[in-house]
């Protein structure tokens, strides 16, 4: 029974005072009502049912909703804590980048204030390497007049050379012959001394001293010749001498100028290799601070 409805105690209580028609028409009134209420609760029941029903679908799709919320909300945790940690990765790329790039700039700043050093030495050596070129070409210049000279003086020296050994050779020669004549003048008077002596002994006319003033007049001359041929070798002798000594004079300028010669192709070759030994050391310089540079890239 519905609560709507009053305690049958109290109707009937009611009715009993009113005629039977009234009562007839209460009851049909209360049975249309039972009916409707019967309809009512029905309809709530199956309504109810519907709800619960609803409440219970709606319940699951919560539950469902709920579940793929958390799902999305743990891979979401899961995405931001990858997209963290590849932040931190990312920061600590950067600081090591930013530290890497001001060492770079600061090894820049350095190699660029070694290249304009370089530079600078460049420009000083350069101007040296012009210097000692133009030294070098007059060096060269005087070098090859010094040849010239040298190989005029050595034609002249040959010439003269070949011109004292033949005048060395006449004197020989003359000597040779003055020696010879000397000898053969010598038997000649001996002999002639020899003769002179036997005409002395074996003659006793009064009338002799002519033959004796003829035998005096030749030693005279012979020894007068002896004393000429005497001088005249002993001159030659100091020709002889005096040539050698020129010759030998000579031959040690020859070596004097021939040793000034090296020593100034030395000088020459020195002034050469200096330029390319000081370039060669920069490149090895850079060489190695390349190197260096190479080496340090894998730290950033």
């Amino acid at each position: 029974e519905s609560p709507l409805l009053p305690p049958p105690t109290s109707r009937r209580s009611k009715f009993q005072s009113k005629p039977n028609p009234d009562i007839n028409f209460a009851t049909e009134i209360g049975q249309g009502l039972l009916i409707e209420v019967r309809k009512l609760q029905n309809i709530i029941q199956e309504k109810e049912e519907t709800i619960r029903r609803l409440t219970e679908n709606e319940q699951k799709d919560i539950q469902r909703q709920l579940k793929q919320r958390e799902e999305i909300e743990e891979r979401l945790k899961e995405e931001n804590w990858n997209l963290e940690v590849a932040n931190q990765d990312l920061l600590s790329h950067l600081t090591e980048s930013n530290q890497t790039i001001a060492r770079h700039n600061t090894d820049y700043l350095r190699l660029t204030k070694h290249i304009k050093e370089q530079s600078e030495q460049m420009e000083i050596m350069k101007a040296q390497e012009e210097k000692k070129s133009s030294m070098i070409e007059a060096m060269k210049a005087r070098h090859e007049q010094e040849m010239h000279q040298l190989r005029r003086h050595a034609a002249n020296g040959q010439r003269e050379n070949t011109q004292i050994q033949q005048q060395v050779d006449t004197l020989l020669t003359e000597l040779k012959i003055c020696k010879a004549k000397l000898t053969i003048k010598q038997t000649v008077q001996s002999r002639t001394e020899e003769g002179a002596e036997s005409e002395e002994g074996a003659e006793v006319d009064v009338d002799s001293p002519r033959p004796q003033t003829v035998g005096k007049q030749q030693p005279n001359k012979a020894l007068i010749e002896t004393e000429t041929l005497k001088q005249s070798l002993a001159h030659a002798h100091r020709i002889i001498s005096n040539l050698r000594t020129s010759a030998h004079k000579e031959k040690l300028e020859k070596f004097e100028l021939k040793k000034m010669l090296s020593d100034s192709q030395e000088t020459i070759e020195q002034l050469r290799k200096e330029p390319l030994q000081k370039r060669k050391q920069p490149k090895k310089k850079q060489h190695q601070k390349k190197k260096r540079g190479i080496s340090r890239k894998p730290r950033g």
